[in-house]
Protein backbone atom coordinates (compact mmCIF):
# COMPACT_ATOMS: atom_id res chain seq x y z
CA UNK A 1 0.00 0.00 0.00
CA UNK A 2 1.78 3.50 -1.19
CA UNK A 3 2.35 5.41 2.18
CA UNK A 4 3.69 8.88 0.40
CA UNK A 5 4.41 10.63 -2.69
CA UNK A 6 8.00 12.65 -3.09
CA UNK A 7 7.34 15.83 -4.35
CA UNK A 8 9.46 18.81 -5.73
CA UNK A 9 8.59 22.36 -4.19
CA UNK A 10 10.50 24.82 -4.83
CA UNK A 11 13.51 22.99 -6.08
CA UNK A 12 13.28 20.71 -2.64
CA UNK A 13 11.82 17.09 -2.38
CA UNK A 14 9.07 16.90 0.39
CA UNK A 15 7.09 13.74 1.32
CA UNK A 16 3.45 14.01 1.74
CA UNK A 17 1.84 11.62 2.89
CA UNK A 18 -1.76 12.74 4.00
CA UNK A 19 -4.68 13.23 1.68
CA UNK A 20 -4.90 9.77 0.26
CA UNK A 21 -7.40 7.64 0.38
CA UNK A 22 -7.02 3.58 1.27
CA UNK A 23 -8.87 2.80 -2.39
CA UNK A 24 -6.06 5.34 -3.83
CA UNK A 25 -3.70 3.82 -1.67
CA UNK A 26 -3.87 0.37 -2.89
CA UNK A 27 -4.75 1.25 -6.42
CA UNK A 28 -1.39 3.95 -6.71
CA UNK A 29 0.70 1.00 -5.44
CA UNK A 30 -0.28 -1.87 -7.33
CA UNK A 31 -0.33 0.78 -10.53
CA UNK A 32 2.64 3.44 -10.27
CA UNK A 33 1.77 4.94 -13.50
CA UNK A 34 -1.26 6.26 -11.91
CA UNK A 35 0.07 8.81 -10.19
CA UNK A 36 3.96 8.83 -11.34
CA UNK A 37 4.55 11.78 -12.98
CA UNK A 38 1.78 13.62 -12.81
CA UNK A 39 0.72 17.54 -11.15
CA UNK A 40 -0.58 17.92 -8.19
CA UNK A 41 -2.15 20.58 -5.83
CA UNK A 42 -0.69 20.15 -2.66
CA UNK A 43 -2.44 21.92 1.27
CA UNK A 44 0.15 23.22 4.01
CA UNK A 45 0.02 25.39 6.48
CA UNK A 46 3.21 26.53 6.03
CA UNK A 47 6.74 26.37 4.73
CA UNK A 48 9.41 25.56 7.65
CA UNK A 49 12.92 25.06 6.79
CA UNK A 50 14.31 21.33 7.24
CA UNK A 51 17.55 19.69 8.64
CA UNK A 52 19.48 20.47 6.19
CA UNK A 53 18.54 24.23 5.68
CA UNK A 54 16.33 23.89 2.90
CA UNK A 55 12.30 24.18 2.64
CA UNK A 56 9.97 21.55 3.80
CA UNK A 57 6.15 21.50 4.09
CA UNK A 58 4.09 21.66 7.70
CA UNK A 59 1.54 19.46 6.90
CA UNK A 60 1.00 18.93 3.26
CA UNK A 61 -1.81 17.28 2.61
CA UNK A 62 -2.93 16.14 -1.55
CA UNK A 63 -6.08 18.26 -2.90
CA UNK A 64 -6.03 17.20 -6.11
CA UNK A 65 -4.30 15.11 -8.97
CA UNK A 66 -4.26 16.91 -12.07
CA UNK A 67 -2.39 14.57 -14.64
CA UNK A 68 0.06 15.57 -17.05
CA UNK A 69 -0.49 19.35 -17.51
CA UNK A 70 -2.56 21.43 -15.17
CA UNK A 71 -5.84 22.93 -15.73
CA UNK A 72 -6.03 26.67 -14.28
Amino acid sequence: MLSNITIEHKGYKVDVGSGFTIEERQAFYKDKSRILHKKVTIQYFEETENQEGGISLRFPTLKMIHGEERDI
